[in-house]
């Protein structure tokens, strides 16, 4: 009935009826020769004939029978909806390809019962899947697919039509939110779902609260239907303010209402009954010259045997703590000055030790360190320190024994043999002198021993003192933040009968220590914390119910009563 000339994309780019057996195709107006594919149209406007062809002005094609033709429509064409913008197409290949090999696919859609337009003039593959992607949501697409061979389309396969799903969006907000007071550390919360889910199903909710500033979230997602809620360990006679936001596949709510309650006054209250603070320096509260600070020393002695030795040193103190140097007279010859405590027969010293360089030359030695001494005449110690040389600096512990002059004996008990070390650590010293030893540096325990032989007993000293055997450079130690405790833990008292356990929380909750109950007291250990330590004491029954609480300034050696 019709003949074309089509291009590659399928743009017809001449055409004519066919006229007691033929026809006449106007293409002069393009250049020669002309590469298109020829296709003969029968009265459906199928093709029964097709084929390529470089064409000039004037020539003349001829049909015959046989040889290749196009393929037979593809079959089972199905149609899937996969979300609210796509729709999976699927076919089976044509069960006779025309004696030609399949190029590809050419796809066609209508849109809710609208002409079909073509969305892929080939799609190049054998491949008998398409995904069409980007659609809108809550629409009705129909298809239809023909199968593309050597010689050209073949009539439309069967039509599939899919609706795509509903747009979802994140769901609207709980309603109807209330907080119930059920103890003096206990609150209840209930809501009701939101009246509209987005489209997608709830999974969760997320729950926020405040205590008086700013929203923080408590719950970041329930992982449950479930629209009730107990919020346990608060404080007693505190205000909460809550909010909670609904979760779906898409995302986050916006908030609910807010509600909000005041938990019971506690039964029970917690005092601090006693002081664990033996003494307590920063170090660099204040600016003083080594002539001011030998006129009105205060708490530290100064000394050492630099002078006696013909050593050059200097000590002062600023904003940056106390500094102490020390420079030998001449290489090897060890020097040292100090500043040295009053007599104390407190277990626990604390002090942050910085080193002033990471290497000194060879054959010559710098340290640096808090060391513990017994005030008995015989140098027996125990110290953490740095030591650097041309190898770099390492931080130790050790204790030693001697005479009335100096040390006899060195034990190293510990050693951090890491590269490119801190030249500042934050040193604990824990001992009783005879048997016991326990080293936190930087918050964390590097050594502890309950079977040694120290031979150190109280009352003690404490030393900050730099040595060195380098008379290259006057080298300054520096301290900070020095303090003495009377114990490593803390002792809570007076506990009710109903009392359980004790423990000690940070501000987001978290147990710093905990603590059984024997005879009315609980005994917590906070020797690797800083004091002073800001912490909530919270006393426990057997149910888990908070029947005491209290904010605390904690320093190791403290005594607390419940009342």
């Amino acid at each position: 009935a019709t003949v074309k000339i089509v291009d590659n994309s399928g743009n017809v780019l001449a055409s004519g009826p066919v006229v007691v057996g033929g026809t006449t195709l106007n293409i002069g107006k393009y250049h020669f020769p002309l590469a298109a594919t020829i296709n003969v149209y029968d009265s459906n406007n199928s093709v029964i004939a097709s084929s390529p062809a470089n064409m000039y002005g004037g020539d003349v094609f001829s049909v015959t029978a046989g040889g290749a033709s196009t393929a037979l429509p593809p079959t089972g064409l199905a149609a899937t909806t996969v979300s609210s913008s796509q729709i999976n197409l699927s076919w089976t290949a044509p069960t006779d390809n025309g004696g030609s090999p399949l190029t590809g696919y050419k796809i066609e859609r209508s849109v809710s019962g609208g002409a079909f337009a073509v969305i892929v003039a080939n799609t190049g593959s054998t491949a008998t899947t398409f995904s069409n992607t980007g659609l809108q949501s809550s629409t009705t697409y129909t298809y239809r697919v023909s199968a593309i061979n050597g010689i050209g389309t073949s009539s439309p396969s069967n039509t599939a039509s899919a609706t795509t799903n509903t747009s979802t969006t994140a769901p609207s907000p709980p309603t109807s939110l209330t907080a119930t007071t059920i103890s003096q550390s206990q609150i209840n919360l209930s809501w009701s779902a939101p009246a509209n889910n987005g489209g997608s199903a709830i999974t969760g909710y997320k729950i926020e609260r405040s205590s008086g500033g700013a929203f923080a979230v408590i719950v970041a997602n329930t992982g449950s239907t479930a629209t009730t809620f107990s919020n346990t360990g608060l404080a007693p006679s505190t205000t909460y303010t809550y909010r909670v936001s609904a979760i779906n596949g898409i995302g986050t709510s916006s908030p609910s209402n807010t509600a909000s309650a005041t938990t019971n006054t506690q039964a029970h209250t917690i005092k601090k009954t006693s002081s664990g603070l033996v003494a307590s320096d920063p170090l660099n509260n204040e600016t003083k010259s080594q002539q001011e600070l030998q006129s009105n020393p205060r708490y530290w002695t100064y000394g050492g045997d630099a002078p006696a030795f013909n050593a050059t040193y200097d000590f002062f103190k600023d904003t940056q703590g106390l500094h102490i140097g020390i420079k030998a007279h001449s290489d090897g010859a060890w020097a040292g000055f100090y500043a040295v405590s009053p007599n104390t027969n407190a277990p626990l010293f604390h002090a942050v030790l910085t080193e002033p360089v990471r290497t000194v030359p060879q054959n010559v030695f710098y340290e640096n360190g808090l060391y513990v001494q017994t005030t008995q005449p015989v140098v027996n110690y125990v110290t953490c320190f740095a030591d650097t040389s041309s190898s770099g600096t390492v931080w130790a512990i050790v204790s030693t024994t001697g005479d009335a002059n100096q040390s006899t004996q060195f034990n190293v008990l510990w050693v951090d043999t890491t590269p490119n070390q801190s030249l500042t650590r934050d040193c604990t010293i824990i001992t009783n002198g005879n048997n016991y030893l326990k080293v936190y540096m930087d918050g964390v325990m590097v050594y502890t021993n309950s079977t040694l032989n120290l031979q150190m007993p109280p009352p003690f000293n404490a030393f900050l003192e730099p040595q060195s055997s380098y008379s290259g450079q006057l080298l300054r130690g520096t301290y900070l933040d020095y303090y003495v405790a009377s114990d490593e833990s803390i002792k809570v008292t007076n506990l009710p009968s109903g009392a359980a356990r004790v423990d000690l929380t940070d501000a987001s909750g978290a147990v710093l220590s905990s603590g059984s109950i024997t005879g009315g007291t609980a005994t917590l250990d906070v020797g690797k914390y800083h004091f002073p330590l800001a912490a909530n004491i919270k006393v426990y029954d057997s149910g888990n119910a908070i029947i005491a609480s209290s904010p605390a300034s904690i320093v190791g050696g403290d005594v607390y009563s419940v009342s």
